[in-house]
């Protein structure tokens, strides 16, 4: 919609009285636009009708997508180096090499860059034991200060809008509440409350850093020709900073501090004190992983055996912390604040509320058992028989062996049909066949079978300033792994020379104990609904992939195209579900049974009023303007189902020249 255009809109909606609850509000004192505001003037008579026809006028020739592109936006650059060394002898070698990576994101003042560091040494001290070790330092940073400009969390930027003014300096936006109230507000005593998008550029300081070590031992030992046993440790420790800082100069800053001043006829009380905002994120992750496996592969002159076996064990620790510093000043000073108390916020914009930050402790402990077997059969290379089975162990799952145990297989099948000796086809000289069916599974972390509680500081009390624990999930000895069934088959082939091949794939899968919600007796669990082992989900699709060659020789052009199709619905839910609680456009799972899990629901249309022109909904069966009621007891037949948001079909074509 262009900017005239929408500025007819707000006219017409203006004329039938669609803003006049924001403009009379008087509680939170809702953004309204620049041309809603000249309307309400125009309408006051506080300005004249041809002086504010002009001004409206001025706003239609604007376009803030432009601006945006011009002070905003920017041509994303990256750059890669990289350096290495290898070298060696009979029984050792070794290779280090190192990079730099450096990208400027597409909006101004981001940035990121990284430093890699790998090295690989191998040893051979025996004939038939050989040693591997690895390490990779990763060293990042980041920069994340250019954010778009928003006037509100509920209101959209307006199209007409602009960035900077014709002398050159940074426009003023309504933000959060109306300039109209904020330029008067306090008579003086409080800070600039006025938003300068561009001005926001520089006013931020927001950085994360990250380092990143990975050890890998590898041992391994040939006991025969055909028999190998290896020994894999790894460990990693990750840590990762972020720091966001709130200049005394930023909005945020500035806007914070003023809802919560205090203003007498003596003095001005400022529970959140001047100086800026800083936010301090910290992350650790800790993991060790053993493996031990066994390989075997043999030839025989009726074909080839080739297994493995092994196990696993892997343990992650992740820990973080977060808090918040008030007053920070240019030699790291700072000011504690009162967390505790409720304070009101200035002129009745909002209830009575604590300052937002404090400090937050959070801690997982992840541990995995694996055990696994592989196995494969290829006779004349022509038929291929392959089988698998894993047992994996979840310390979060139920407290039944066989909840925490899952035991997962599969198996499949192909046919090199060109290899078979009566297949002589000089157009296709490569066709195969190959099906597999088999399990797979999968754990919910954020989801343990024992009891959690979330322990809450004495500061953050609404009632009783006292310290308090609340139930953050109740015990469930039920929990299971989520299974995954699926079904593939596929065809692959090539046309002489290779000059055009692919693949084509047809899948079926269906997830079984999906976790969902389910209704519970609010009298045993303290809550309404458990989330438990309990949703069905059914979806099939297929793959094609094509490659050509279409030049060879010192210059060559070569094609790949690829399109998906996937289609997902739900089989079973016993989770109870409220029509308005489905709303959505389908960016959350919004799950109906028959349906997508990311569907775009609405309310049914039934039009406009014909004689006011009011949208409508349905109610009851009937057309309604009753809002109010639609919104709380509107049932299946007045919504509206418009279909999954998530793309059922996917592809791409790329090609590549090289010379």
């Amino acid at each position: 919609m262009s900017s005239s255009d929408f500025i007819n809109l707000e006219t017409y909606l203006f004329d039938k009285g669609y803003y006049d609850a924001d403009l009379s509000n008087k509680g939170d004192r809702p953004v309204v636009s620049p041309v809603v505001e000249l309307l309400a003037r125009k309408k006051s008579g506080t300005i004249g009708d041809e002086d504010a026809d002009q001004l409206i006028d001025a706003y239609r020739n604007q376009d803030l997508r432009k601006d945006l592109l011009k002070y905003y936006y920017r041509n994303s650059i990256q750059q890669q180096y990289a350096i290495a060394l290898s070298g060696g002898k009979e029984n050792i070698s070794f290779r280090v090499s190192g990079g730099y990576d450096r990208s400027t994101g597409e909006l101004q003042n981001n940035m990121h860059d990284r430093i890699t560091l790998n090295t690989q040494l191998q040893l051979q001290p025996l004939k038939k034991l050989f040693i591997q070790m690895r390490s990779l330092i990763t060293l990042s940073h980041a920069s994340n200060n250019g954010r778009l400009p928003v006037i509100s969390q509920d209101r959209f930027n307006y199209p007409y809008l602009s960035l900077k003014n014709i002398d050159g300096t940074a426009s003023v936006w309504d933000k959060d509440y109306r300039t109209a109230f904020k330029d008067t507000a306090g008579s003086g005593h409080l800070l600039n409350w006025q938003y300068k998008p561009l001005d926001e550029l520089t006013n931020a300081g927001n950085t994360s850093k990250s380092k990143d070590l990975l050890l890998v031992i590898n041992t391994g030992y040939q006991f025969t020709k055909i028999l190998k046993g290896e020994v894999i440790y790894q460990f990693e420790h990750l840590n990762r900073n972020a720091r966001d800082y709130y200049s005394p100069e930023a909005y945020y800053t500035r806007n914070l501090i003023n809802l919560y001043t205090e203003l007498s006829p003596t003095e001005t009380i400022r529970p959140v004190p001047l100086g800026g905002i800083q936010d301090m994120r910290e992350g650790q992750l800790t993991s060790h992983a053993v493996r031990g496996q066994a390989s075997f592969n043999r030839t025989f002159n009726w074909g080839t055996i080739a297994a493995i076996a092994g196990g696993e064990v892997k343990k992650t620790i992740t820990k973080s912390s977060e808090f918040r510093t008030y007053g920070m000043g240019t030699n790291l000073t700072h000011i504690d604040v009162n967390y505790a108390d409720n304070f009101p916020i200035f002129a009745g914009l909002n209830s009575d509320a604590k300052i937002p930050g404090g400090i937050l402790f959070s801690a997982l402990d992840d541990r995995i058992v694996s055990l696994y077997v592989n196995m494969s059969y290829d006779y004349d290379n022509r038929y291929v028989l392959s089988a698998s089975a894993r047992k994996d162990a979840s310390n979060i799952l139920g407290v039944a062996a066989n909840n925490k145990w899952k035991p997962l297989w599969s198996a499949g099948f192909s046919w090199n049909i060109s290899n078979e000796k009566y297949y002589r086809s000089g157009l296709l000289p490569y066709l195969k066949l190959r099906t597999t069916y088999g399990y797979s599974g999968n754990v919910n972390n954020a989801i343990p079978a024992v009891t959690t509680l979330d322990f809450t500081a004495v500061n953050r009390s609404r009632l009783s300033n006292l310290p308090y624990a609340s139930v953050a999930n109740v015990p469930n000895k039920n929990l299971r792994w989520e299974k995954i069934g699926m079904f593939n088959t596929g065809i692959d082939f090539g046309f002489r020379n290779q000059r055009v091949s692919g693949t084509v794939e047809y899948y079926v899968k269906t997830s079984t104990d999906v976790i969902s919600d389910v209704p519970a007796d609010i009298t045993i669990t303290a809550t309404t609904s458990l989330k438990k082992n309990s949703a069905v989900l059914k979806g099939n699709g297929w793959d094609i992939t094509l490659n050509s060659r279409n030049i060879d020789g010192k210059f060559s052009w070569q094609t790949n195209f690829i399109h998906s199709f996937n289609a997902v619905k739900v089989k079973t839910l016993l989770e109870i579900i409220e029509p308005r609680n489905t709303i959505g456009n389908g960016n959350v799972i919004n799950p109906l049974v028959g349906q997508s899990p990311y569907n775009i629901i609405s309310y049914r249309w039934a039009g406009l009023n014909p004689d006011n022109g009011n949208p409508r909904g349905y109610l009851a069966g009937s057309a309604s303007e009753d809002y109010t009621a639609i919104i709380k007891n509107a049932g299946w037949d007045e919504l509206t189902v418009s279909g999954t948001a998530i793309p059922r079909h996917f592809g791409g074509v790329r090609n590549t020249f090289s010379y």
